[in-house]
């Protein structure tokens, strides 16, 4: 696993937590392009958005 992996594997694991923990924004992480590089992430995708 690449260190840029490891990072979007952590990022993403950081927002299911934040979703668990009653995160309401879930618009921003499906249309901020600041997410663009972990939307086709099959763990993002898991995170139901």
């Amino acid at each position: 696993m690449t260190l840029t992996e490891e990072y979007a594997a952590i990022a993403v694991r950081l927002l299911e937590q934040a979703v668990q923990k009653g995160f309401e924004e879930i618009d921003i992480l499906a249309t901020n392009p600041e997410f663009e590089s972990l939307r086709n992430r099959t763990d993002f995708q898991a995170l139901g958005l």
